[in-house]
């Protein structure tokens, strides 16, 4: 599990990074915030009812073909070999191999680029246009990550490799449960979890995730990541929400 535990390092340091920076706040500091946030709510207000006005136009547009557009089940990868890396246009990510797309809750929230994904992971000698040779010399990468820098609050995709947990593909004896057992258990070595959810089944573009969400504290900072793992032919996809307002679950929500 040595790659898996790659991961759930680079999940700890972005929930240590969010955490110090919500402890460094003043008073003042929370009044300029309260100020700038009434400015962006406002702008928020005029995007969102623009996006509703598109989003409507378009229902309108399109009602029949509808269900048709919405990533479905036989569009996600078989294997590795399918994969692609998801693409970001504006405040939407999109990966159709995996059948996801995910738009950003608001402006506040900012995607980060490929070079920034691969400063995240620590790896060198790699440029953009090859990160997918990151499963076969690294066994992982990020496909996406998204940001509230003033929250900490995070959301992100992460593609694993199931040869390197030292699975085979069709193993009969991989147990999603055990994974996130072992998942869950990582992230307890870097931050103090509280609790820990039942484990559910949700669907993402017509995929089914095993989901948990676990409540945690670090650096004095109370936070709930909602994790979701989903097993493809032979790699595994990982997504986790990290809210430190406890709306993880409702940051779900702009997954179509």
């Amino acid at each position: 599990m040595k790659k898996l535990l790659a991961i759930l390092l680079a999940l700890s340091m972005i929930l240590s990074l969010a955490a110090c920076g919500s402890n460094s706040k003043d008073d003042d500091d929370k009044k300029d915030k309260k100020n700038k946030d009434d400015v962006v709510e406002e702008i928020e207000s005029t995007e969102d009812d623009k996006d509703k006005d598109d989003k409507d136009d378009k229902d309108d547009k399109d009602d029949k073909d509808d269900k048709d557009d919405k990533p479905a089940k036989n569009d996600t990868a078989e294997t590795a070999d399918d994969l692609v890396l998801g693409t970001v246009r504006g405040s939407v990510y999109t990966n159709d191999s995996l059948g996801l797309e995910f738009t950003k809750p608001s402006s506040s929230w900012d995607f980060k680029s490929n070079d920034e994904l691969l400063a995240m992971m620590g790896v060198v000698g790699y440029s953009e246009d090859d990160m997918e040779a990151l499963l076969d010399s690294y066994g992982m990468y990020y496909d996406m990550c998204c940001i509230n820098e003033s929250t900490g609050d995070s959301v992100q995709v992460i593609v694993q490799d199931l040869a390197s947990l030292g699975f085979d593909a069709g193993d009969i004896d991989i147990s999603m449960d055990e994974i996130m057992d072992s998942f869950i258990s990582g992230i307890s070595n870097s931050v103090s979890v509280t609790s820990v959810s039942d484990y559910e089944n949700i669907v993402f573009g017509g995929e089914v995730y095993r989901k948990a969400i676990c409540e945690f504290s670090t650096s004095g900072v109370s936070g709930e990541m909602a994790c979701y793992l989903y097993l493809g032919g032979d790699y595994l996809v990982y997504i986790a929400i990290t809210s430190f307002g406890g709306n993880a679950t409702s940051i779900e929500d702009c997954f179509a």
